[in-house]
């Protein structure tokens, strides 16, 4: 457990932050309880923000999303798209639902596929002039699995080989780097 939060971590915490320890337990408990339970749901979030980006720049408005949403059924395999249109204030919004009960590792398939499906369809709209082409709508199966495939591909690379660059292996080094932000001698 090292990194686990106890009694002797939030008054070493509260010290180094010069904070009372109720303050340091009201925070992590808020994140604990309110923050973490709404993690479990943010599969490919980085994906997800980067082809918000990438479409933005192809054409949709700045405040274009793309959500994820779990929904409960008792079997299957798989997940769907909704289109959220565009509203007066120009917010448009993918949502994506994909089935609660299948493993995480299939989630995740899934989820890139249907990300294949929004970044797709809204290509051919802007090739189109805003309409997606009949003929195209065939090879968006393949295409969107070639995506999911590639995104999770590239992501695997990251968690097997580069996340430890990306990760404290201690938490004194965590709360020491914490520390110099604190005291406003963070390295620039």
């Amino acid at each position: 457990m090292p990194f686990k939060i106890n009694q002797d971590r939030t008054k070493e915490i509260a010290k180094r932050f010069d904070v009372d320890p109720k303050l340091v337990k009201n925070v992590h408990d808020m994140y604990a309880n309110e923050i973490v339970p709404l993690l479990q749901d943010q599969y490919l979030a980085h994906l997800c923000r980067a082809l918000e980006e990438f479409l933005r720049s192809k054409g949709e408005s700045d405040s274009f999303t793309i959500r994820l949403k779990s929904i409960k059924r008792k079997s299957g395999f798989g997940g769907r798209i909704q289109y959220i249109k565009e509203r007066e204030d120009k917010t448009a919004q993918y949502m994506i639902h994909y089935y609660d009960q299948i493993e995480d590792l299939q989630k995740r398939i899934i989820i890139s596929h249907e990300l294949g499906h929004i970044l797709f369809a809204i290509i051919f709209k802007h090739q189109n002039d805003g309409k997606i082409d009949p003929n195209t709508i065939e090879h968006v199966e393949p295409l969107s699995s070639l995506l999911g495939f590639f995104a999770l591909l590239d992501r695997s690379d990251f968690y097997k080989e580069s996340s430890g660059t990306f990760t404290h292996t201690s938490f004194e080094k965590l709360l020491s780097d914490f520390s110099l932000i604190h005291n406003g001698k963070h390295k620039e």
